[in-house]
Order: C-alpha cells, then sequence, then structure tokens
C-alpha cells in the first residue's frame, strides 16, 4: 500500500482524503508537527461559522490547519449567505459567476434555489475569489480588475484571464502572470 510522507515523520497509509484530513487536523492539533505550530497559535483553527473576511483569509492562510478548515467547508458545499456576503465585500455579485465562467446561468440558479453550492461549484467559486483577490491587490480596484480579467492577453495566447478559470492549472497560470505584472516584468 501507498504511503504518503508528512513532516515530523508521520505516515499515513490510506487514499481516503477524508481520514488524511481527519489525521492530518489532530496531529497538527495535538502538536505532533512541531514545524507548524507556531502558526496555530498565532491564528487560532477556524470556527464553522466563518465570515466573508475569515473565508478570503483562510485561502492566503499559512496555517495549515485554518486551510484544512476550509477545504473541509468546500467539500461540504459553501452556503450562499456566506457566497453572496463574500461576493459582496469583493464588489462583485452572485449572478457575475455566469459571466466569469464560473458556472453556468442555469446551475447558478438551481443552486441558489437550494442555498448551497456543491463541492466541486465551492472550489471554482473559491477559486475565482482567490483570483479577484489578487486582481484587485494588483490592479488597485475591483473594476480595473474585472476589466483585465476579461480582456485577451498576449502571454495568454489571447485568451483572457477568466476563461482559464474552470481548472485550478488555468487559475495558477493567472497568478503567474499578476505576480509577475505586480513585480514590473513585461507580461
Amino acid at each position: 500500500m501507498w504511503k504518503a510522507p508528512l513532516d515530523a515523520g508521520l505516515f499515513v497509509v490510506s487514499f481516503d482524503k477524508s481520514s488524511i484530513l481527519t489525521k492530518l487536523r489532530l496531529n497538527l492539533e495535538f502538536g505532533n508537527l512541531p514545524h507548524y505550530n507556531r502558526h496555530i497559535a498565532k491564528e487560532g483553527v477556524m470556527t464553522a461559522a466563518i465570515t466573508e473576511k475569515s473565508f478570503i483569509q483562510a485561502q492566503f492562510s499559512d496555517n495549515p490547519a485554518i486551510r484544512l478548515e476550509l477545504l473541509e467547508k468546500l467539500e461540504n458545499g459553501l452556503e450562499l449567505d456566506l457566497v453572496e456576503a463574500t461576493a459582496k465585500s469583493l464588489g462583485v455579485e452572485t449572478r457575475d459567476f455566469a459571466t466569469f465562467g464560473v458556472m453556468p446561468r442555469r446551475t447558478l440558479s438551481h443552486s441558489t434555489a437550494k442555498g448551497r453550492f456543491s463541492a466541486e461549484q465551492s472550489q471554482r467559486i473559491a477559486r475565482f475569489f482567490r483570483i479577484m483577490v489578487r486582481a484587485t491587490d494588483t490592479f488597485g480596484d475591483t473594476e480595473r480588475a474585472e476589466r483585465w480579467l476579461k480582456r485577451p492577453s498576449r502571454p495568454l495566447r489571447d485568451h483572457a484571464p477568466y476563461e482559464l478559470l474552470d481548472s485550478e492549472e488555468g487559475a495558477r497560470l493567472i497568478e503567474d502572470l499578476l505576480d509577475r505584472i505586480d513585480h514590473g516584468l513585461a507580461a
């Protein structure tokens, strides 16, 4: 059976994602991974009642325990209220998800009626929020960030950045491009 080595010589023998997350979370909470203890004490662990601000902060956290809580939240599906509040805090609306290719309008309507998004939809929403935060930081405001996301870019072979948001690898490519812009490199 395959063994996944983790810090401090801990081995997890399983392919089941939930058991890996549980074992890693227990090791973090009980201090079995000394490298991470300083982050846990500094930031604390997210609670089930996260706000739009803590949801965004969790995506950029260095604390593995907080990132694991976020991952668990995404796997269980995000609630509509949290998604709407987060979108509002970023200066966008949930109906913009269709414009930016996060999900089709019909799927958005269906999930809105249910009041919860699926795990896959939640991952796509989190990816969009992460890119929006990065683009807004780079360009100074939401309006300019939205324009940049919609405009074809030569480094992306004339694709608009939002067209690449349907995959994690595409999001990484966008983040790399934003890093280049932040550092004044030709993008």
